[in-house]
């Protein structure tokens, strides 16, 4: 009997050490399940544009792998958030987390996930800083990691952000050529939405350079394409509405602007609306020019008072400032000179403002990156010092279990050992009474 107890109390023993592992292994494969759905969440959201429900699960996926993620899955946290801070034009808390993200991925090999981080890392030196030096090489670096891969639809994502970065950098011919070469690949698998990307982009960089003609011609071929994602469709019609404009196609270009002022007023989409009613303010004034009518002033007018009161409401200071810019042109076209200077002064009085504010706002961010940093750091000391107890608590409980059956046995063999002296002595005494007879 004594013999059999002590079998199960070392299955006992055994079973609690499994079921200690089982829980850890159950957690783990939770943690990582979390994970992975957090990761699909972000990339739909992504995709979707649907920033307001991407800030609160991009800080989640970033907290949950930080604490219980693989090397992998923490290094596309921070790429997320590189991308979330991009976004939003805080583009020094971007590149510390693109930067992380980019020297994790580079240490475990994945060149895949690296190439992407490259070209949306890119698009933050381009945009937020004007390196467009560095952004570029960066995007070619990209393309290179990604060409043996194979995927072509990412290298031509590549090839987009390269284009793009050469826009912005002045350099529309490079740029021009690239999205040539983009254009070719399209054609040759038949993809239209490809071909309407290139379209509209070489229509948006003619527009830049102030070739109107080319950039007709090519925002005309976008929209031949058929209805695509309304978010870059609304804003083809809206661009091939100012394009009308300046080439003096005015009934095509109210018609355009009619368009899409429907489409955002149904989705009430007033930062859209603030361009639509800036793009007919700058028509009325052209065709006032062109007729000298007082009428059409007078809309040219009342539309930008639109945009400049949806500015104002929704608090887009450089809207705001591109509204009042648009006051100043059409007073000076209407020889109302008091009302343009009027107009003048307050939006110098705005863009001093306004380069305050960045410098104080750039201040700010620097002190909260470096506390941010600081916590970082106070948190990880502290995760390091809480695993370590974890461990040591886990250690101290096997040991105490240990302890215990080792008392247990101990226990066991010193009755085994009484009773078996017991019977011995009585043996004993039974073999010293038959002597004694």
């Amino acid at each position: 009997m004594q013999h059999n107890t002590s079998i199960i109390l070392i299955i006992l023993y055994f079973g609690f050490n499994l079921n200690l592992i089982a829980q850890d292994k159950s957690q783990e494969h939770s943690n990582d399940k979390k994970i992975l759905q957090l990761i699909d969440l972000v990339d739909a959201y992504t995709q979707d544009k649907e920033f307001d429900s991407l800030q609160y699960v991009v800080f989640d996926l970033y907290d949950l792998a930080q604490s219980v993620g693989s090397a992998k899955q923490k290094a596309i946290a921070e790429m997320n958030l590189g991308y979330y801070y991009g976004f939003n034009a805080k583009y020094d808390s971007s590149q510390v987390y693109y930067l992380k993200a980019i020297e994790h991925f580079e240490s475990l090999g994945e060149d895949y996930l690296l190439a992407k981080t490259y070209r949306e890392f890119s698009t933050v030196l381009a945009t937020g800083y004007g390196d467009f030096e560095k952004a570029s090489e960066l995007v070619i670096q990209s393309i290179q990691l990604l060409e043996p891969i194979g995927d072509s639809l990412e290298i031509m994502s590549s090839y987009f952000n390269l284009a793009y970065t050469y826009s912005l950098a002045g350099q529309k011919d490079e740029a021009l050529e690239i999205l040539s070469r983009v254009e070719t690949f399209a054609l040759t698998i038949s993809d239209s939405t490809l071909l309407f990307q290139v379209y509209r982009n070489k229509g948006s960089i003619y527009y830049d350079l102030y070739e109107d003609d080319k950039a007709y011609e090519y925002q005309l071929k976008a929209k031949s394409m058929g209805n695509q994602d309304p978010r870059f469709w609304n804003n083809l019609i809206l661009s091939l509405a100012n394009t009308a404009a300046s080439i003096g196609q005015f009934d095509e270009a109210l018609a355009n602007y009619t368009q899409v002022e429907e489409i955002y007023k149904n989705s009430e989409n007033k930062v859209g609306l603030i361009y639509v009613y800036q793009g007919l303010s700058y028509l009325y004034k052209l065709i006032g020019d062109a007729h000298k009518d007082n009428a059409k002033y007078d809309q040219a007018v009342a539309n930008i008072q639109k945009a400049y009161d949806l500015a104002e409401e929704l608090e887009l200071q450089a809207q705001v400032e591109a509204s009042l810019e648009g006051f100043v042109m059409i007073y000076k076209s209407m020889d109302d000179y008091r009302k343009a200077l009027e107009k003048q002064t307050e939006r110098v009085s705005l863009i001093q403002s306004l380069n305050k504010k960045r410098m104080e706002d750039r201040f700010a961010q620097l002190k909260t990156e470096f506390e941010t940093e600081k916590k970082e750091a106070e948190n990880r000391q502290l995760q390091a010092v809480n695993t370590q107890q974890a461990i040591a608590n886990r250690y101290l409980i096997i040991a105490a279990v240990a302890l215990g059956l080792l008392v247990l046995f101990l226990f066991i063999f010193y009755r085994r050992l009484q009773r078996d002296k017991a019977i011995i002595e009585k043996q004993s005494f039974e073999l010293q009474k038959l002597n004694d007879l």
